[in-house]
């Protein structure tokens, strides 16, 4: 049981209407839909193959740039960063159809 407040002063609780309980569920459930589908993104085949690809690459970036071919290792990070930059437009926006689709 929750104490009084002190000072005996009355609490002032204000319940919630119909309306704003069902809007606080459809909110949650929305959430809860956006979380699924971010940890379906997750488990996508290409997206572990990213991962991969991406460490193989960093690698090979760091081999280059260990043989003075910088030239080379710039090509692969500049690379890497939109690989990256891609990953992440899979994994936090929704799938929206491409033009030509």
């Amino acid at each position: 049981m929750v104490p009084p407040p002190p000072n005996g002063q009355q609490r002032s609780a204000r319940r919630r209407s119909e309306d704003e309980r069902i809007a606080e569920l459809q909110e949650q459930i929305q959430e809860l839909k956006a979380r699924a589908t971010r940890e379906n993104k997750k488990n996508d085949p290409i997206v572990r193959e990213i991962d991969k690809v991406q460490r193989r690459l960093q690698k090979f970036a760091q081999l280059a740039q260990d043989e003075g071919r910088t030239s080379l290792a710039n090509s692969v990070i500049a690379f890497l960063a939109g690989l990256d930059r891609t990953q992440r437009e899979i994994l936090e926006e929704p799938s929206r159809p491409r033009p030509g689709e």
